[in-house]
């Protein structure tokens, strides 16, 4: 089953921002008011995919303050401009092949334009498998069983962060479906793991909300005995907690090794299929600095859940006269 509590407390960064395809950013009518624009996905709570969600149902609260919700663009009918990236840490653990393979009926069953990378972290850097395709047997032929590596990962969000660098511009929807433990030993052990002290991995952070990447993680065991501890799968599964709530999607982490992921990818699949750009007025602090504001997003349907970025970065208004 899925795991949503967070695994541990977590420092939050402070989150840049750059105008994009998806996530812009444009003032509004006041200087104190800015219209933003942000991704969200919308999740059911049983197993059905998730009804349609209208406009006058969804509400907004920018720093614990209602916001008004000036727009509600659903894009389901557009899911098929969708650029996805499978990234599977090459040292998780042998066992993880196998459920790993249910991605092919999941890589079969995306929209048809959608286009699909399949690529693995391998010692800091990024090893393409295949490039973004549209062939699906092409990217189903990609996947293999992790090598797996008793160290556990090294570089596994410096060199996630290579990959994303190299994307071409594009006005598709982009996401990355990423397999991982979410250990990352390049900084070293202890509280340099967690988010808000490993700098690569809160610098990837940084580069996915900026770009409007939403990521869903599958938490699949380390390689080595030591990544099997409680206290290692709790760090963990708090960076993988970690990027997708900073990202607005979501995390799968069910504790040991998982007979299956098809559960999991079937509901991932039904996001994709549900996602809308959300523009709200936000309210600046001042007309100097960007202001990073927490964020929350949800609607008055029953039996859904809205996965928003926890962060927005509100632009600073225009100076005063």
């Amino acid at each position: 089953m899925m795991n949503r509590k967070r695994a541990c407390a977590i420092v939050l960064v402070v989150l840049g921002f750059v105008v994009s395809p998806i996530a812009f950013l444009a003032q509004g009518k006041s200087g104190q008011l800015q219209a933003v624009s942000v991704l969200v996905t919308v999740a059911s709570k049983t197993k059905d995919a998730p009804p349609d969600v209208p406009k006058d149902a969804v509400f907004v609260h920018q720093d614990n303050q209602t916001r008004k919700v000036l727009d509600w663009q659903p894009l389901s009918q557009n899911s098929s401009s969708l650029d996805l990236v499978v990234y599977v840490d090459d040292a998780l653990d042998h066992s993880v092949g196998v459920p790993l393979l249910d991605a092919a009926s999941f890589i079969r069953a995306l929209p048809p334009n959608a286009r699909i990378e399949v690529a693995y972290s391998q010692d800091g850097h990024p090893q393409i498998g295949q490039e973004f395709t549209t062939d699906r047997e092409a990217a189903v032929k990609a996947l293999h069983v992790p090598l797996g590596h008793s160290t556990g990962s090294y570089g596994l969000y410096s060199g996630l962060t290579e990959l994303v660098q190299g994307w071409p511009s594009s006005a598709q929807r982009h996401a990355i479906l990423l397999v991982s433990d979410g250990i990352d030993f390049m900084r070293g052990g202890g509280s340099q793991l967690l988010p808000g002290e490993n700098p690569d991995l809160d610098g990837l952070t940084n580069l996915l909300r900026t770009d409007a990447i939403t990521v869903f993680t599958i938490y699949g065991n380390g390689g080595g005995p030591l990544l099997h501890s409680p206290d290692a799968i709790s760090v963990g599964q708090s960076c993988l907690q970690y990027l997708s709530d900073e990202t607005g999607g979501e995390a799968f982490l069910g504790l040991g090794a998982p007979v299956s992921f098809s559960p999991y990818l079937k509901q991932i699949s039904q996001e994709l299929a549900s996602q809308y750009l959300l523009t709200f007025e936000a309210v600046t602090a001042n007309n100097k600095k960007p202001k990073l504001s927490r964020l929350q997003v949800g609607a008055e349907v029953p039996g859904i859940v809205i996965h928003a970025p926890a962060h927005v970065n509100v632009p600073a208004g225009p100076a005063t006269q």
